[in-house]
């Protein structure tokens, strides 16, 4: 494949192309390569760039990106889960990444160190950090974003 010429998003049939996701940890562009892996997916529904299924949008809170645990693909739609339930999505883009998370949405941890240590709340978003090669998450109650390495799983 060479660099620069546009091809068709194996999970965004029908629609614009674009350029190839050459993120190193992406084994191949086979839409099926997801399935049974957690994502990061972006889209600009605004331009034209994927989106969620008609049906679906009003289940996506974020207007541009998730991470999810892919579960399918769907008449060129991946199927997400996400804050335990499905949700069809036409990437723009989509990252397969390494590993799962430690803790998924609604979990209880604690915060080794910090203003906060010892105080338990629920994990409400998480995203991959690639230069830290670990996902981070947001905690209620914080705008700070926390790496797996600060966070401790509290057992209810």
């Amino acid at each position: 494949m060479k660099l620069g010429l546009q091809q068709p998003c194996p999970t965004n049939t029908g629609h614009s192309n674009r350029l190839p996701n050459l993120m190193k940890n992406e084994p191949s562009l086979d839409p099926n390569g997801f399935v049974g892996h957690w994502v990061l997916c972006r889209w600009n529904a605004d331009a034209g760039q994927g989106g969620p299924h008609p049906a679906d949008a009003k289940k996506i809170a974020s207007a541009g990106g998730c991470t999810a645990l892919c579960t399918s693909i769907e008449e060129g739609y991946l199927v997400l889960s996400l804050d335990g339930q499905l949700v069809r999505l036409m990437p723009f883009s989509t990252v397969r990444l390494p590993t799962s998370p430690l803790y998924a949405r609604g979990s209880k941890v604690s915060v080794r160190s910090s203003s906060i240590q010892g105080a338990t709340t629920a994990v409400v978003g998480l995203t991959w950090h690639f230069k830290d090669q670990t996902y981070v998450y947001w905690l209620d109650g914080t705008s700070k974003r926390y790496a797996e390495a600060e966070l401790d799983r509290v057992e209810t």
